[in-house]
């Protein structure tokens, strides 16, 4: 058919898979066709693409008289060195990187480029069958971020020594639509697509980056946490504000497995469900305005190295005696996460304000001074 002999210039690349593996020896084929297959021939060479297996739709065309066959050279494979195929792969990479990445793939170097190539080449055909012209800076993104172009120095790294110095950033492509992959993406390390108009989490794509350190969702409007997040364990940010996510208390104990996390914001969402974050003891700062709450988050006493914790303009009424009415022992400890919590408008009785009160009189006997932006500022504002 015509549109596998004569594709437009912008889905040439996308039939070479399908080119490789035809083999139409034996068939009567007309003039017509083995001229369409001469051009086509023409235009692989052209374009630089060789096919790679001994017999394919080229190789295995036989012109039967000898005017054809003096006219019709079709492509024989080439046999090319483990750095020119590498190279091919990461056409950014000078002599020093491919040389270093051929040694990195012994002690099996056939092998393992050949699974790099079919790696690349499913990469290349999904972000193809993906996109139209407006998805095209992202899979150009996407494409660079796979063969770590613009890489730079990093002391992060996996548990087996690869550095996390790479960062995807499709904020604001507003694609609406991330694709499904296969490819492994898990040498990045920072994952930002704020802005995104997403709706449902790309769980197909977020899947393959599982050593990812940050990950920014803001204003991407989600209505549900990403299943993706099971898998990430070395995940310390998670930034999903702005967005539209409930959580349930299933997503919720996927929140509270997240022990690496450093950094959760969730602001603007209607969580309905907390997390609990006793078992979060790296937690650093939280950040919960505008979703709703009524209740204190549960494990929060736990966490006594925290360094910002925000709860504004939520649905609080009263305060935990953990934090407000504490054991004389333990009111320096209290006072510690007192100190950076932030309850601006929320919805405290008169007896929280009255315990405020005289939680501010114990700390003032015993010399404890809080900054400015504290619960007990906060509490009336």
């Amino acid at each position: 058919p015509l549109f596998l002999l004569a594709p437009g210039d912008q889905d040439l690349a996308g039939f070479v898979r399908l080119y490789d593996s035809l083999d139409i020896t034996g068939n009567p084929l007309s003039s017509d066709t083995q001229s369409n297959l001469r051009q086509l021939a023409s235009r692989l060479q052209a374009a630089g693409i060789t096919l790679q297996r001994p017999r394919n739709l080229l190789t295995a065309v036989k012109p039967d008289n000898e005017e054809l066959a003096v006219s019709f050279r079709p492509l024989q494979p080439r046999v090319l060195t483990p750095a020119r195929r590498g190279q091919e792969i990461f056409p950014s990479y000078n002599e020093q990187s491919i040389n270093h990445l051929i040694q990195s793939l012994e002690p099996d170097v056939p092998g393992r480029l050949a699974a790099l190539e079919h790696e690349f080449n499913t990469l290349k055909s999904q972000l193809q069958d993906w996109g139209g012209n407006n998805k095209k800076p992202a899979s150009e993104r996407i494409l660079s971020c796979w063969r770590r172009e613009g890489i730079t120095q990093s002391t992060s790294a996996t548990p087996d020594g690869a550095l996390l110095d790479l960062t995807l950033d499709l904020s604001g492509l507003n694609v609406e639509v991330l694709p499904n992959l296969d490819a492994d993406f898990s040498h990045v390390g920072s994952l930002l697509m704020k802005n995104e108009g997403l709706y449902s989490p790309p769980e197909g794509f977020l899947s393959r980056f599982t050593n990812l350190r940050t990950l920014d969702l803001t204003n991407s409007y989600l209505t549900e946490l990403p299943q993706a997040l099971r898998n990430m364990n070395h995940l310390t940010r998670l930034i999903l504000n702005g967005n539209s996510i409930a959580l349930t208390d299933a997503t919720a104990r996927i929140l509270s497995q997240r022990t690496t996390l450093q950094v959760l914001e969730m602001n603007n969402n209607p969580l309905q469900w907390l997390p609990d974050l006793s078992q979060m003891t790296q937690l650093r700062a939280l950040a919960l305005s505008r979703t709703g709450l009524r209740d204190w988050p549960p494990g929060l006493e736990a966490l006594t190295s925290m360094q910002r914790i925000n709860l504004s303009r939520n649905n609080l009424t009263s305060i935990p005696d953990y934090l407000i009415n504490p054991a004389q022992q333990h009111l320096a400890a209290s006072a510690r996460l007192t100190n950076v919590i932030n309850v601006s408008h929320n919805q405290f009785d008169e007896s929280a304000r009255l315990q405020a009160l005289i939680y501010q009189m114990r700390l003032e006997a015993a010399g404890i001074r809080l900054s400015r932006r504290n619960l007990l500022f906060t509490i009336n504002e």
